[in-house]
């Protein structure tokens, strides 16, 4: 049995889709479902439609470090240990989430595949990490503990020097490809929405800047002027899961795609887009070799945002 370990919509999307055949069963998904709380319709398709076990795992720092050792001794081991004997491997979307480390102390082979920018990442700093490492004994994150055997990156080129030995590409348009139609019907049901965009469109893959030390309005701001530059064609805003959907409304010449859903899910349904926007989302990296992908940076934006470096993922996309 393969296990995958999901706690937001693209995990969820990769895992789906690796999984092709859902209605087979031969599988497990252990979801963390924090994030997707208001999307009902989503978790009960799940639950009647998919092998899956849920836990709700908030994503505060110090309420995970206090909780730790009671969830991986014992939430977790209560709902997962009699599928122990069963795992082949874990397929997993980061080496330190508690249940992932669950796997790890049981002895299970860790596969990962591409989070987003920190899988680019050479070396971890700061209070976090630090506390990981004296507290939990945790290496650093992302391939290097001995657990993980194999890392899906989409740009392979690009991994930190320290784990390229296990570094594979991750190829989403060929394993797209690969699925057969009823499969692609069946994952895309399951999130129960039906994504309608017109032909040729762009899309504008906007992102909470306000996490990261940017106001509401400035980001609104700055989204209105980007927002200026297809003026003359359709555009689509796709806000992230983590934003407020409703700061979007005042822009009313555009349409708003739905957030608690993958932009991946186009893919799957094969829609003709002529082009995917945005500051600094790993999740345009999909759309690469489909339509024109616009990768903004944060250059001109870095005096609203608080972020220490652009990655090395980040160069590539603005080499493209």
């Amino acid at each position: 049995m393969r296990v995958y370990v999901v706690s937001n919509y693209w995990e969820l999307f990769v895992s789906l889709i690796l999984i092709k055949d859902i209605e087979k069963k031969d599988y497990l998904i252990v979801m963390n479902n924090a994030n997707f709380k208001n999307n009902e319709k989503l978790l009960k398709n799940l639950s009647e439609k998919v092998n899956i076990e849920f836990f709700s795992f908030q994503h505060n720092a110090i309420k995970k470090f206090l909780a730790y050792y009671l969830r991986i001794h014992y939430t977790i081991p209560k709902k997962l240990k009699k599928y122990l004997k069963n795992i082949k491997e874990v397929i997993s979307f980061s080496d330190q989430d508690v249940i992932t480390r669950y796997f790890i102390q049981n002895g299970k082979e860790i596969i990962l595949y591409e989070h987003g920018n920190v899988n680019y990442i050479e070396i971890f700093t700061g209070t976090v990490q630090l506390v990981k490492k004296i507290i939990f004994g945790m290496e650093q994150p992302y391939g290097r503990t001995k657990a993980v055997k194999e890392v899906y990156l989409k740009f392979p080129e690009k991994a930190p020097k320290d784990i390229k030995n296990k570094v594979r590409l991750f190829d989403l348009a060929t394993i797209i490809n690969s699925l057969a139609q009823k499969e692609i019907e069946n994952i895309y049901n399951l999130f129960g929405k039906e994504i309608n965009i017109e032909e040729g469109s762009t899309i504008i893959l906007t992102q909470p800047l306000e996490i990261v030390g940017c106001t509401i309005e400035k980001k609104l701001e700055i989204y209105s002027e980007i927002l200026e530059k297809y003026s003359n064609e359709k555009v689509y805003l796709k806000p992230h899961p983590l934003e407020n959907i409703n700061d979007y409304k005042r822009f009313n010449e555009v349409g708003i795609l739905s957030s608690d859903s993958p932009i991946e899910l186009l893919l799957l349904k094969g829609k003709d887009i002529k082009r995917v926007v945005t500051i600094f989302s790993s999740s345009v990296s999909s759309f690469i070799g489909v339509c024109d992908v616009i990768f903004l940076g944060l250059s001109k934006y870095r005096k609203f945002i608080n972020l220490k470096e652009e990655h090395p993922y980040e160069e590539h996309l603005l080499e493209k």
